[in-house]
């Protein structure tokens, strides 16, 4: 991830995802990590999530906050 960003000059990013490495992967690499809730993944995948997103469309409002 982290070289990937650095490659395309990205300096900001957010990582939704479903599972644990989806969340630890974030972190490690200085991005803000949201839980989809409606993913696959359970509670216990999402420690260290900014928020949990219940659904897609709350995805899109958090989304357009950013």
């Amino acid at each position: 991830m982290r070289l990937l960003l650095a490659e395309q000059g990205i300096t900001e990013a957010s990582v939704v995802g479903d599972r644990r490495s989806d969340i630890e992967g974030a972190l490690v690499n200085g991005l803000t990590a949201y839980a989809a809730g409606y993913g696959y993944g359970g509670q216990e995948e999402w420690v260290g999530a900014q928020a949990v997103l219940s659904d897609f469309p709350s995805l899109k409002k958090h989304v357009m906050l950013l």
